[in-house]
C-alpha cells in the first residue's frame, strides 16, 4: 500500500485502464527496443568503419584466390602424380606395350584367339558365344589402353610444375588457418562476411529507418498517455469520495483522501533520447489528511499500522479487487468501538469473496465474521518460549469469543452474548 507504483496499479485497474495501459506498454516496449538498436549503431560508428575495412580485405582475399570446395583434393592428387612422374611414365609405357604395341601384346593374342575360334566354331556352333566375349575383352583392353595413354600424356606439361601445385596448396592452407578449418568453412565465411558488410554499409539507412519508426511509435505513445492522464484525473474526485465514505465506516471519520498527480517533464525533445515509461508519463500517489488542519501527506509519512490496515480495507472495498490474493490485516481494530468493529467485520467478510483474508484482531465483533477462527498463544517451558496456534470450532469458538467479550473469565452471560453474536453474523451472511 505504501508503494506508489502499487497504488497506481490498483487505481488504474479500478477505473478500467487495463487495455489502454497494455497498448501503451507494448508501444513503450517497441520504442525502447528501437532506441537500443539506434544507440548500438551510434556507439559502433568508429568500430563500424574498422569492421568495414576488415571485411572488405577478407572478402577480397578469398575471392581473388578463386577456390572451390573440392580443389584441395584435386591438387593433392595432382601433386602425387607430379612427384612420381618418372615412375608413372615407365609403368605406362610397360602397360601400353603389354596391352597394345608388341607382337605378343594382349590385343594381338586375343586377335589370334579370335581367328582360331572362327575356324573351330565351324565344327561346333556352341563356341560362337565365346567369340562375343573375346570381342568384349578386346574393347575393354582398348579402353584401358586409351586411359593409360591419357595418363601418360597428362604428365607432359611444360606449363605446370610441382612447385606451382605446392604453392597453390600453401595458399589454401593459409586460408584454412585464417577462416577454416576446411575450404567449405572458408567459403561459408565469405558469404557471412558479405552479409555483414552489406549491413554495415547500410547502417545509416537503418538509422534513418529507426528514427522514422520511433517518431511514429512516439506519436501513438503520446496519444495513449494523454488518454490515460485524462481518465485518471477525471475519476480521481469520485474515487476520493468513495474512499472517504469507507474510511468513515472504519472509524476514520475526519480523514480526507486525495490522489496527487505528477507529470514527467523530459529534459529533451529528441525522440531517440526521450524516455517512454510503460505506465505513462504521469505518476500518482495516495495522500491523506487524518485530521483537519494537518495537511495532506503521503501514506508512508503519516499512517500508523492500524490506519494502514483500515486504509487497505477501504481501498479493497472501493475497488472490489482481490484477484486471488492473500490479504493480511493487522491491528485493524486499534482504537475503535464495537459498533465500528462490526462494520469492519462485515467488510472483511465481503472482501473474502474476492481474496483470501487473514485478520489479526482482539475484537470479537471482527473475529465472529471469520470462516475460520484461530487463537494464538505462547507457552514458556524452562528457557524456551513456544508459539502455539489452535483452530477453534463449535463450542471452543464460542468460548473464545466469550473470553474476548468479557476478559479472562468466561461467564454464562458472555457465552450467551457470544452465541448471539455468531447467530447475528450467520444471519447477516444469509
Amino acid at each position: 500500500l505504501l508503494d506508489s507504483d502499487s497504488q497506481c496499479r490498483v487505481y488504474d485497474e479500478s477505473i478500467g485502464l487495463h487495455e489502454t495501459l497494455s497498448n501503451l506498454a507494448r508501444t513503450s516496449g517497441r520504442i525502447r527496443s528501437l532506441q537500443q538498436e539506434w544507440r548500438s549503431l551510434q556507439e559502433r560508428e568508429q568500430q563500424r568503419q574498422r569492421d568495414i575495412d576488415m571485411l572488405q580485405f577478407q572478402i577480397r582475399e578469398i575471392e581473388e584466390a578463386r577456390i572451390s570446395e573440392s580443389e584441395e583434393q584435386d591438387l593433392n592428387a595432382r601433386k602425387l602424380l607430379l612427384q612420381n612422374r618418372e615412375k608413372i611414365h615407365v609403368l605406362c609405357e610397360s602397360l601400353l606395350e603389354q596391352v597394345l604395341e608388341s607382337d605378343q601384346s594382349a590385343i594381338a593374342n586375343i586377335r589370334q584367339i579370335q581367328r582360331s575360334l572362327t575356324d573351330l566354331q565351324k565344327y561346333d556352333e556352341s563356341l560362337s558365344k565365346y567369340a562375343t566375349s573375346l570381342t568384349g575383352w578386346q574393347e575393354e583392353l582398348n579402353d584401358f589402353a586409351r586411359r593409360i595413354d591419357a595418363l601418360y600424356r597428362s604428365l607432359d606439361f611444360e606449363d605446370e610444375s610441382l612447385d606451382e601445385v605446392e604453392t597453390r596448396l600453401d595458399l589454401l592452407q593459409k586460408l584454412k588457418r585464417k577462416y577454416g578449418p576446411g575450404l567449405s568453412d572458408v567459403l561459408e565465411h565469405l558469404e557471412k562476411s558479405k552479409k555483414e558488410l552489406d549491413l554495415l554499409l547500410h547502417a545509416e539507412e537503418r538509422e534513418s529507418e529507426i528514427a522514422r519508426s520511433v517518431a511514429k511509435e512516439a506519436h501513438e505513445y503520446e496519444i495513449l498517455s494523454s488518454q490515460i492522464e485524462s481518465r485518471r484525473q477525471a475519476a480521481a474526485g469520485d474515487f476520493a469520495k468513495r474512499m472517504e465514505v469507507q474510511l468513515r465506516e472504519v472509524a476514520m471519520e475526519k480523514c480526507r483522501f486525495r490522489i496527487a498527480f505528477n507529470s514527467d517533464s523530459s529534459d529533451t525533445e529528441d525522440p531517440m533520447l526521450k524516455s517512454y515509461p510503460s505506465n505513462g508519463r504521469q505518476s500518482l500517489v495516495f495522500e491523506i489528511e487524518p485530521n483537519p488542519g494537518e495537511g495532506f501527506r503521503e501514506l508512508s509519512r503519516i499512517a500508523s499500522g492500524g490506519e494502514l490496515s483500515r486504509l487497505m480495507l477501504a481501498l479493497k472495498v472501493v475497488t472490489q479487487s482481490g484477484n486471488g490474493q492473500c490479504l493480511i490485516f493487522d491491528e485493524i481494530d486499534a482504537g475503535i468501538s464495537g459498533r465500528v468493529a462490526y462494520r469492519i467485520g462485515e467488510r472483511l467478510r465481503s472482501l473474502s469473496g474476492q481474496a483470501q483474508v487473514l485478520c489479526v484482531t482482539h475484537l470479537p465483533q471482527v473475529a465472529a465474521f471469520g470462516d475460520q477462527h484461530f487463537v494464538v498463544r505462547k507457552k514458556a517451558n524452562q528457557d524456551r518460549t513456544t508459539t502455539i496456534v489452535d483452530r477453534l470450532d463449535g463450542r471452543m469458538r464460542i468460548e473464545e469469543l466469550a473470553r474476548m467479550l468479557s476478559g479472562s473469565e468466561v461467564t454464562e452471560t458472555a457465552l450467551q452474548h457470544a452465541r448471539e453474536l455468531r447467530e447475528q453474523v450467520e444471519a447477516a451472511a444469509g
